[in-house]
């Protein structure tokens, strides 16, 4: 029982001096209790305060509930629909997510991804003009949302130790700093997405500089193995990409890796980052495949109407 309760304790003792084995007695451990923990506690519950305290932004700490989270439910179905042959049903699908998201906070990042998703329902049902003007609304709510994430109450730690809160509460600023810009370059990954999908396929004005620093902003956010950059790669690069050599795994697949160990406060963005469709590869073949037909289907009437004439 007495290991088991200084788990913690001695697991921070091995992070500082290593996995040599260091036998303290009753009361050397109560001394370097006293000296070097106890001092520390006021700065912990000052840090412990800032994250359940009342200060807590509450629109925040509801963002599972109401339409948050009808909103998190619909765009879950459309994104899996998507890519199955359900497809038909994702448009409704997201247009209902946005419906929902009109009632959260006007900088909540959900609403740029809500934006970008209509967006991409009415490009996939084939009406350009109002996936341009959605579009063209989502780029600039994703501005919002970076002055949302500014003003934010960023965490400085997720679900971890005792110890690692400790070393968070002596080095808040610094820590701050490298949280805030992590959470900076998803938002501007996630702004990429929208900007590519559509440069691409709502207005054709993309071009290969555009091009690569989408694909620069979503690696620089995503990892190297990001899915979405490869599949711009590809998209700019043959005139029949194959999608299918693509074998990592798209945002939205991976977000449930996200979704246990994210703190609350942050989970507006992240959920709005990673749930920003468009540029899957199971999306692209969709789209790719629909603008196939659509030219066949222009073929075959202009042939129609050249023999009604002849």
């Amino acid at each position: 029982m007495r290991c088991a309760k200084y788990a913690d304790v001695s697991g921070a003792f091995r992070f500082l001096f290593g996995n040599a084995s260091i036998f303290i007695s009753s009361a050397e451990f109560g001394c370097l209790w006293l000296f070097f923990v106890v001092p520390m506690v006021p700065s912990c519950l000052r840090l412990h305060d800032r994250w359940t305290g009342p200060n807590r932004d509450m629109s925040l700490t509801a963002s599972m509930s109401g339409f948050g989270n009808r909103w998190l439910m619909s765009t879950l179905s459309a994104s899996s629909a998507a890519k199955t042959s359900r497809a038909h049903l994702a448009p409704l699908l997201w247009q209902k997510a946005h419906a929902f998201s009109l009632q959260l906070s006007e900088t909540d990042p959900r609403r740029a991804a809500a934006l970008h998703n209509a967006g991409f329902a009415h490009l996939m049902l084939g009406d350009h003009q109002a996936s341009r003007e959605l579009f063209g609304a989502a780029r600039q709510q994703w501005q919002s949302a970076e002055a949302w994430l500014r003003s934010a109450d960023v965490p400085l730690a997720g679900h971890s130790s005792s110890f690692h809160l400790l070393l968070a509460s002596k080095n808040s600023e610094a820590l701050l700093r490298l949280r805030l810009g992590t959470y900076l370059r998803l938002c501007y990954g996630a702004a990429s997405i929208t900007a590519a999908v559509s440069q691409y396929f709502a207005t054709h004005e993309n071009s290969r500089e555009d091009t690569t620093k989408h694909i620069c902003a979503l690696r620089d956010a995503f990892g190297d193995d990001c899915a979405e950059a490869r599949a711009l790669e590809l998209l700019e690069s043959c005139e029949t990409p194959d999608f299918s050599q693509i074998t990592q795994p798209g945002l939205d697949e991976r977000w449930r890796g996200f979704f246990r160990n994210t703190s609350v406060e942050i989970r507006p963005l992240l959920d709005a980052v990673y749930l920003t469709a468009g540029l899957h590869p199971k999306h692209l073949i969709w789209l790719l495949r629909q603008a196939a037909n659509v030219a066949t289907a222009g073929t075959a009437a202009c042939r129609t109407t050249q023999r009604k004439k002849i």
